[in-house]
């Protein structure tokens, strides 16, 4: 009896949505962090956001500059599989001096808002590609958006 019920558990914990921050997987670590709000109609404001450091992306030379390229996927899909956000991107920015991103403790940090979204479990895909090596991070995790009632 004490076994099914530690088994329950166990797939209980398993089943749920992971909490926010999320941090990636794979060969370029960055992290992901929401904030929710309440919209209109009972749906819910999400705001997602990432950072990642650039000690961690590999740089182009152009005009003396050097330069990180990547690239940002992200879609979000409800409890019933449709897709409420399919976003990709590029990103080119100055990369600065290693020892000066050390000692500041520099970040590119981004972010997006979904205003939109019917709250309840949906299913994040996250994925950066450093476009000058071409290591990859990725996050896929279920997250949850929170409902807000009328008085919140």
């Amino acid at each position: 009896m004490r076994g099914c019920l530690l088994l329950l558990l166990l797939a209980a914990m398993v089943c749920q949505a992971r909490s926010w921050p999320l941090r990636s997987e794979g060969d370029l670590p960055f992290w992901v962090d929401g904030a929710a709000f309440a919209s209109s109609n009972g749906r819910t404001w999400q705001d997602i956001y990432w950072s990642l450091s650039p000690l961690d992306l590999d740089s182009r030379d152009s005009l003396g500059q050097r330069w990180a390229q990547f690239r940002t996927k992200i879609t979000l899909s409800d409890s019933a599989q449709r897709i409420v956000l399919d976003q990709e991107w590029r990103t080119t920015a100055p990369m600065p001096e290693r020892e000066v991103a050390f000692r500041r403790s520099m970040l590119y940090v981004d972010q997006i808002s979904v205003i939109d979204l019917v709250p309840g479990r949906h299913r994040l895909e996250f994925i950066i590609t450093d476009l000058c090596s071409g290591r990859k991070g990725r996050i896929a995790a279920e997250v949850l958006v929170p409902a807000f009632s009328a008085s919140e």
